[in-house]
């Protein structure tokens, strides 16, 4: 399967900036080059002609013929540095070589030459790369006789000097260049930071959070992608909205009709006639699963986030919540033979939240466990209270299989082989009402076997209304 293209804006922006920088880095390391090498070789040439012109000055027309004057002293004068070799040669136009090396072949082009015109050109001596330089010159004392003085050296001294010019130029431009992609990177990663701080924006959010983002502080260019974001959560805000209204209006729709068949059923069981009785009953059993599931609906309606946008959370005790829940339940634990024991905390556990809310949420656990509790079994119901305020309730039930504990808050799903009746939304609605209270929710397995359930509140400060609760009582 062919991977998806992924690309990085700073890495674009980056390669966009810095490759045509490093590109014209190069062009310049190349024409720094080649002037720094024109530059030495023609101060070079300009010291080799002098050389020349030393050795002119040398020759002398006597009565024995053409001669160089040039003694070894004078030679090691003309060697200017410590780098090349040098070397010379005097020659005649008939080719008779009157002085030095006879490796420095006299260029054919030499004869024809003009007068004291030097010709500077490329070559190779004792298989050394050399600069030569030829001059055809008069002879003093003889207005017929005329010369070719030939000079050359190698390039060492030229080379190190055309390489000190171009280091001077290209360490520099390099220097320059490193610190324009850090300053490029650093830019880039700054003008990218609303970026980053709106996908943290998002990232964080709970997933039923559709209040726009604020445009204030994106940059232009980012604008349009906030406003284009608002737009889609106003569309799914609105969405929801009507399909939690449904709900809630379905709910309520149904509940005047089945009320009106609990009454007819009740009715026709005063008749007791034999042969609708077991009817009569499965109906009756039917219709309380129905109402039952039409009371979870709404309640989940009721439950979900979206429809508590504007409710003001308040400081509540979750002591006394607990408290009152678990003995309104305390008749239907009775009738299954369940005990129940409730422990509140030594202390105050106050938290924000929404008294007729975490009613639902404590009374749909603890109905959970009665439900899944097997007959004379055990419930544990504590509210915690430190630097967080926590509600526990632990049954020695079957417990819930570790694969399942994350899907048991899907709405309408159900562990398979409990034997249970029931309509699937309870821990749903738990779960809703966790996110309402920015709380957390988790399951753990009890040795040897059971569920222990765990919502974790933010505490908040207690106030003079409310007093420390110590309560461990079977109910």
């Amino acid at each position: 399967m062919k991977r998806p293209y992924r690309n990085s804006i700073q890495q674009e922006l980056l390669g966009w900036l810095l490759v045509p920088i490093c590109a014209l880095w190069l062009v310049t390391t190349f024409s720094a080059y080649t002037f720094a090498d024109r530059f030495a070789n023609d101060a070079y040439d300009e010291i080799m002609l002098n050389s020349a012109d030393s050795i002119v000055a040398r020759i002398l027309k006597t009565s024995s013929g053409v001669v160089v004057d040039l003694p070894p002293a004078a030679r090691d004068i003309l060697e200017h540095n410590d780098m090349d070799t040098f070397y010379y040669r005097v020659v005649t136009l008939g080719g008779q070589q009157l002085s030095a090396d006879a490796d420095l072949l006299m260029p054919p082009e030499a004869v024809n030459l003009p007068l004291w015109k030097p010709k500077f050109t490329d070559g190779t001596v004792k298989g050394k790369r050399v600069r030569l330089c030829v001059l055809k010159v008069p002879v003093q004392g003889s207005s017929t006789d005329e010369v070719v003085v030939i000079v050359a050296e190698t390039l060492k001294a030229r080379n190190h000097f055309a390489t000190e010019i171009t280091l001077s130029i290209v360490v520099p431009q390099l220097f320059f260049i490193l610190l324009s992609a850090i300053a490029v990177s650093v830019g880039v990663s700054r003008a990218l930071v609303p970026l980053k701080n709106l996908r943290n924006s998002l990232k964080n959010r709970s997933q039923y959070d559709l209040t726009p983002i604020a445009e204030e502080g994106t940059p232009t260019e980012v604008q349009p992608l906030v406003m284009a974001i608002n737009e889609l959560m106003i569309k799914l805000a609105e969405d929801l909205e009507a399909q939690r209204r449904f709900v809630g209006n379905a709910a309520h729709q149904l509940r005047t009709p089945l009320a009106g068949l609990k009454t007819y059923v009740a009715l026709l069981k005063r008749k007791k006639q034999p042969e609708t009785t077991d009817l009569l009953d499965q109906l009756d059993v039917g219709m309380d699963r129905l109402n039952k599931l039409v009371g979870g609906l709404l309640a989940l309606a009721k439950a979900e986030p979206s429809a508590n946008r504007s409710t003001d959370l308040v400081a509540v005790d979750l002591n006394g919540i607990a408290c009152d829940i678990t003995k309104a339940l305390a008749t239907k634990a009775e009738g299954k033979e369940v005990e129940v024991e409730l422990a509140t905390s030594d202390q105050a556990a106050i938290i924000q939240g929404d008294t007729t809310r975490l009613q639902d949420l404590i009374s749909n656990l603890i109905d959970n466990a009665i439900v899944y509790t097997q007959k004379g079994g055990h419930i544990k119901i504590r509210v915690i209270s430190d630097d967080q305020v926590r509600l526990v309730i632990e049954d020695n039930g079957p417990g819930i299989p570790a694969e399942d504990r994350d899907r048991v808050f899907e709405r309408f799903y159900r562990v398979l082989g409990t034997g249970v009746e029931g309509s699937g939304l309870g821990l749903s609605i738990v779960k809703e009402i966790v996110i309402m209270h920015d709380a957390k929710i988790s399951i753990e397995g009890v040795e040897p076997t059971g569920t222990r359930f765990i919502v974790t509140f933010k505490r908040s400060p207690p106030t003079g209304n409310h007093k420390a609760v110590v309560n461990v009582q079977n109910v």
